[in-house]
């Protein structure tokens, strides 16, 4: 009787902390797609401050050159990285940056959901291709148990650009939106009222007073930190509230500058890899700007997985993190 009675307390135990578990901030399984018709995209411009033209003739050549070198960093860390190529029958400049059209949740029961996000240039939304990535998952052992579809959005050329204009504390279910043409308020209320979120909008500036194309330009959530340009927030109030929420969260405040962001220094992303070690990806560019006070903090957060991509930064206006997708699941 009494192996019964612990048999049945242990029972309850494990469904009470696997159904109150805060979900996972942190994954060691990403996607990335290869750019193999990557260019300056046109399309984009109008709204990317970071994105810089050239003549460059051998750009799509350099740009999976770079890819491939990324995709063995992060393999060398021991960091899972499913690889997909572009889609073959359409032309998609930007389909290395995969994170703004899907991510993957883990939700209740253990599952996981693919949520597909609407994108604001019809070039862009082209870059889809749920069945290749279904495809792909499965090869691995993921499986996804639901979709949620905000791509209805595109009818009305609202967009939410996946976690590039959504950056995500998935531990305390806080979704920080800066508001922009790629960032549409409608749709995140959308999103956080399906996922469970709390939003916290604001508008974000560059150097030359421009909106801030993408929130994860000049922010970054890992574990126990958070980096973010305090300076990119003029609204004094909004920069108030986005502060106390992340003190609020636990999170330490690494504090970057608006030149820094110009350099892709917010634009990082940590990751966990086999043996539970911790990484944190970012580009030379980024590494390089940051000072030596900032690198210290953020290593404390985790070993730095250095990346050279600068053709795909200068011409694409992306840089480490927008490259990556993140996999969460059981």
């Amino acid at each position: 009787m009494k192996i019964f009675n612990i048999l049945i307390i242990f029972i309850l135990f494990f469904t009470y902390n696997t159904a109150n578990a805060k979900p996972a901030q942190i994954t060691d399984t990403v996607i990335m797609i290869s750019p193999d018709y990557f260019q300056f995209n046109n399309q984009t411009a109008a709204t990317n401050a970071f994105q810089h033209q050239t003549n460059n003739a051998t750009v799509v050549e350099k740009a999976l050159l770079e890819f491939n070198g990324m995709v063995n960093a992060l393999r060398l860390h021991n960091i899972h990285v499913i690889t997909l190529a572009s889609r073959s029958d359409a032309i998609t400049p930007d389909a290395v940056f995969p994170n703004n059209w899907f991510s993957i949740h883990q939700i209740e029961n253990g599952k996981s959901a693919l949520v597909l996000y609407p994108m604001l240039v019809a070039n862009r939304r082209l870059e889809r291709q749920t069945l290749a990535l279904n495809n792909v998952l499965k090869k691995n052992n993921i499986l996804i148990n639901k979709t949620i579809d905000f791509t209805y959005y595109e009818h009305e050329n609202k967009a939410l650009e996946g976690t590039g204009s959504l950056v995500l504390d998935r531990e305390n279910k806080i979704a920080y939106a800066s508001i922009s043409p790629r960032t549409n308020l409608e749709a995140l209320k959308d999103f956080s009222s399906k996922l469970g979120y709390k939003s916290i909008v604001f508008k974000s500036y560059d150097e030359e007073n421009k909106l801030i194309y993408h929130t994860n330009v000049m922010m970054s959530i890992g574990n126990y930190f958070a980096l973010v340009c305090e300076e990119c927030i003029k609204n004094k109030i909004e920069r108030r509230t986005v502060l106390t929420a992340l003190k609020n969260s636990h999170k330490e405040i690494i504090v970057i500058s608006q030149k820094q962001v110009t350099h892709m220094a917010g634009n990082i992303l940590q990751v966990s890899s086999k043996g539970r070690k911790i990484k944190i990806i970012l580009s030379r560019n980024a590494y390089e700007v940051l000072s030596k006070i900032q690198k210290n903090k953020l290593s404390n957060f985790g070993k730095f997985v250095i990346v050279d991509i600068p053709i795909i930064e200068k011409i694409g206006g992306g840089s480490a993190r927008c490259m990556v997708a993140e996999v969460f699941y059981s």
